[in-house]
């Protein structure tokens, strides 16, 4: 008798303070924990809650944009953000993994994970019917993620094969190459999904600890395209994120890489190409540059054209030595605190020495001289009849939103960037071409065999020095 008074004592004990738990996780949860989202207005950079609201829209979108990203991942952890945010859509605590992915499916919807380098996006796309559902799985994967020690070995398991993979992708390993090599030394320098060794290293143990720094209301903004009334979308994304806890934002990343001066030649060697996939590259103005509409018209005619622009003409049309030229900013970075502007093209083999040179001679000419009449002409007249679609749909609109709310950059009306356009003339962008464009510092990045790309220092004026570039998927 005394046995079982002890056992129904220790059991109401249980009880008691259980219930004391739950009142506490309760209590907690909305005093401390609850998310509010404020929203944000066109070319505001202040608040958390972006919306766009499509009437004819039959699918519906809901994008966790968390301040974290690559460049958080912990030095010798490369690739940790990426796998860490992977992780949570591997089950829950409530769901296995085949249980959660059902669940998903059975509404019509999917939700995925994407890294970069200063943010990580979780997104939910679903059609709008089944929108509250959707939403309440999300907040479920966000909140309870499982982290099964099969699941994780198992996701370890496919980002590595997917690194091993991009070893067969020329063009891939050379921007990797190319990034370790111009931002070595910082954050910056390596892809988001780190490379084998660094990937190698993350443990089980390293996820949950870095999801509890980085997923936490003041870490977030939230994005959402629908045709559902805005005061519903917010009520049940504040009701079903309510124990999102408080926190801190992710630090800011700024990386000041240096540019060296004069030009240098960069080698990966690869043997039996038949292409050298080229990169012509420098450091370059950050996306609050308040001449970035005049830059990228001069962009447009230099290689952002497609086949209209003049390296394309040039080296293709003309001469027919690749397949294929452009330029842009194509390398991924937080363009806030600067970028890379790159041109790319892939000459055949046998036309290497040819065109990359003249590549590279098109490049100081555009900078030097600017752009024609015609050119100027049809620039303007395309960029401003294109500038239209930035605003045709809910998508595009959310997009461009996103990248002003984050990086800064000016979103423009479609009527004051054609005003702005029509004030522009060809001796004023010919003197932010000048100014915004660089020539005389230059990376020259190729794939390709070694022994007969180092030719190429002879061919190309003002090359300084020589570099053969690392493997960059084993290590960096």
């Amino acid at each position: 008798m005394l046995r079982m008074l002890r056992m129904q004592s220790n059991k109401n004990l249980k009880i008691s303070v259980s219930l004391l738990a739950a009142c506490f996780c309760l209590l907690s949860t909305s005093a401390e924990a609850k998310l509010k989202l404020e929203k944000v207005g066109y070319g505001a950079s202040k608040g958390n809650f972006l919306f766009e609201n499509d009437p004819r829209a039959l699918v519906s979108s809901v994008q966790l944009v968390f301040h974290t990203g690559s460049a958080h991942d912990l030095r010798g952890k490369e690739g940790l953000t990426a796998l860490a945010f992977d992780s949570i859509l591997r089950g829950t605590t409530g769901k296995s993994r085949d249980a959660f992915a059902a669940a998903i499916e059975g509404l019509g919807a999917t939700i995925q994970a994407g890294t970069r380098y200063d943010r990580t996006e979780v997104s939910l796309y679903t059609i709008s019917e089944n929108l509250e559902a959707a939403i309440r799985l999300l907040a479920e994967a966000i909140l309870e993620p499982a982290i099964r020690p099969e699941e994780f070995s198992q996701l370890k398991g496919e980002h590595l094969a997917k690194l091993n993979q991009t070893r067969s992708r020329t063009t891939a390993l050379l921007f990797r190459a190319f990034r370790a090599k111009i931002f070595n030394g910082t954050s910056l320098a390596h892809s988001p999904d780190g490379t084998i060794r660094s990937v190698e290293s993350i443990s089980r143990r390293d996820i949950r600890p870095f999801l509890s720094r980085h997923i936490n209301a003041d870490n977030v903004a939230v994005a959402v395209n629908t045709n559902v009334n805005e005061a519903k979308v917010r009520a049940w994304l504040e009701k079903y994120f309510r124990r999102l806890p408080k926190g801190a934002p992710a630090p800011t990343i700024k990386i000041k890489a240096a540019q060296k001066k004069g030009r240098h030649l960069l080698i990966f060697d690869r043997k039996s190409t038949t292409t050298i996939s080229t990169i012509v590259g420098h450091f370059s103005y950050p996306s609050t540059y308040n001449r970035s509409l005049e830059a990228d018209i001069g962009n447009f005619v230099l290689g952002g054209g497609g086949m209209v622009s003049r390296l394309f003409d040039e080296l293709r049309n003309k001469k027919g030595w690749t397949y294929g030229a452009s330029s842009g900013h194509y390398l991924d970075s937080p363009r806030k605190y600067g970028s890379v502007f790159t041109l790319y093209t892939f000459p055949a083999a046998e036309y290497y020495e040819k065109a990359i040179p003249k590549a590279v001679e098109i490049y100081e000419n555009f900078v030097k001289n600017g752009v024609s009449r015609d050119e100027f002409k049809l620039a303007k007249k395309s960029m401003g009849n294109s500038y239209a679609f930035s605003f045709a749909n809910a998508s595009s609109r959310m997009s461009n939103r996103l990248y002003e709310f984050i990086d800064g950059s000016p979103f423009l009306s479609v009527s004051k960037y054609r005003d702005r356009l029509a004030k522009l003339t060809r001796p004023k962008l010919n003197r932010v071409i000048r100014n915004s464009f660089e020539a005389k510092n230059l990376f020259i990045a190729v794939a390709g065999d070694k022994d007969q790309l180092v030719k190429l220092k002879d061919k190309i004026p003002g090359v300084l020095s020589v570099t053969i570039l690392q493997d960059p998927i084993e290590s960096l």
